[in-house]
């Protein structure tokens, strides 16, 4: 147990930090839905991160083998005296599996072609992501045999599309005559405006509803809200209304997806760039190579697009989706960036502690080898856990649990096993440049007297 926590414990706190951090960096967002993840779920994955060093070796130190019934471990002296029991010879206890040892051997022995390989599918994949259609329609969330999903769709069979949700117009006329209607009314993308009401409490406030020709929840729809604001600004204008942009309010869910989009993509700005930029920097504290922090980071940037593309096809093709919604690919950023850093980080920091003791090719092999099983179940498991989204009514969950599981496997599979160990052992010595083989931070630690 000892040795588990003195081997592990520094590269699991660090696969730990790195999601924490990349949750709390959406306390940058100003959408309220962004903003509000942030807290509990990093509280969430540091609780399970102290338990993983704390309460599960407890558990462990006070069951024993039992904890591993029916298939307990046994040490080099209980197999030679079971074995003895039975009659038979003793024989060696394999430290790995043979797939892992397998693999361990294919990427030392054929890295360029590897290499080549993992880079054409990845690279094809997120060629993908940039065909994906987005959407901020939450009503397609919702499965077409809801009451109130089949009424929307009556109505827009027997009246305008734009009757499923009117856009308010409201200008403020400082009593002139302003006839914003016919400003209105003009535009390609209107089907009809109703007549002005007044204010009840200030009569000077005018009021319009405005029916889109088109699914007023679609894409093209919510981008005719700045031309609505700018009739409505142009006729107070020919009214003789100073600061006309200040006196137009525009309401509604089109006004209200609107926003919803413009918020979210300056939050996709500001909270990717914090992401990036605060794991690579944990990166390089732990490793001390700026050459691996910058190829690490772009392996799982790489993967990322890669899921997206492949988890549109998926979505596409056997789910029928016409679009995703807009907010998915910031949140499976959030998460796939960080969950594919952890894989990176247990396994480099296999490949780092064998280093000290090994050449470089044969240090890849051992690392490889060492974590492959470990990684590939945990894989498995999350993978399998977002999968479960798959099947709930909710499309935005199908969507979200589809391409974060195609991220999860992209890592497991290719990402890890493959393009990572190929890179390093291909740059060689310079992987580990500024600093040495075998000194990342938990190595140096466990090295130094009483610890």
């Amino acid at each position: 147990m000892k040795e588990a926590l003195l081997g592990s414990g520094g590269a699991i706190g660090m696969s730990g930090l790195t999601v924490i951090v990349s949750m709390l960096a959406l306390l940058f967002a100003k959408y309220g839905a962004n903003h509000r993840f942030a807290i509990p779920f990093s509280l969430a994955v540091f609780i399970m991160a102290a338990a993983s060093v704390t309460l599960v070796p407890a558990i462990l130190g006070i069951l024993g083998r039992k904890s591993f019934y029916p298939f307990a471990p046994l040490t080099p002296e209980q197999r030679a005296v079971k074995e003895a029991k039975r009659g038979k010879p003793v024989r060696g206890q394999r430290a790995v599996g043979r797939m892992s040892e397998t693999l361990g051997r294919m990427v030392t022995e054929k890295p360029k072609t590897i290499l080549v390989v993992s880079l054409v599918v990845l690279i094809a994949l997120a060629g993908v992501s940039s065909q994906i259609k987005y959407t901020f329609n939450l009503l397609s969330s919702f499965p077409e045999t809801m009451p109130s999903r089949e009424g929307f769709t009556l109505l827009s069979e027997h009246y305008s599309p734009g009757t499923l949700a009117p856009a308010k117009v409201m200008v403020d006329t400082e009593g002139n005559k302003v006839d914003a209607g016919a400003r209105l009314k003009a535009l390609s993308f209107v089907d009809s405006v109703s007549e002005p009401v007044k204010g009840k409490t200030n009569p000077d406030i005018v009021a319009y509803d405005v029916l889109f020709k088109d699914d007023p929840f679609e894409l093209e729809s919510i981008h005719h809200i700045p031309d609505l604001y700018a009739a409505a600004e142009a006729s107070l204008q020919d009214a003789g209304v100073a600061n006309a942009g200040s006196h137009v309010r525009v309401s509604g869910q089109t006004a209200e997806q609107y926003d919803t989009e413009k918020v979210t993509s300056k939050d996709t700005k500001v909270v990717i760039p914090i992401v990036i930029g605060i794991i690579a920097l944990l990166l390089l504290v732990y490793l001390r190579s700026l050459v691996a922090m910058v190829y690490l980071m772009a392996t799982v940037l790489l993967s990322y697009f890669s899921a997206l593309g492949a988890g549109w096809l998926i979505l596409h093709t056997f789910f029928g989706t016409e679009a995703i919604q807009g907010l998915i690919p910031l949140y499976a950023f959030v998460f796939l960036v960080a969950l594919g850093e952890d894989y990176n980080i247990f396994m480099v920091s296999g490949i780092w502690k064998a280093s000290k003791t090994h050449k470089l090719k044969e240090a890849i092999r051992l690392g490889v080898s060492s974590t492959s099983s470990v990684i590939t179940s945990a894989g498995l498991i999350l993978a399998g856990t977002f999968a479960v989204l798959s099947v709930l009514p909710i499309q935005v969950l199908v969507q979200f649990g589809v391409i974060c599981a195609v991220g999860v496997l992209l890592d497991t599979f290719v990402v890890r096993p493959f393009l990572v160990p190929t890179i390093t052992l291909l740059l060689g010595r310079a992987a580990f440049w500024p600093g040495k083989p075998g000194t990342p931070a938990d190595e140096r630690s466990a090295s130094r007297p009483g610890i």
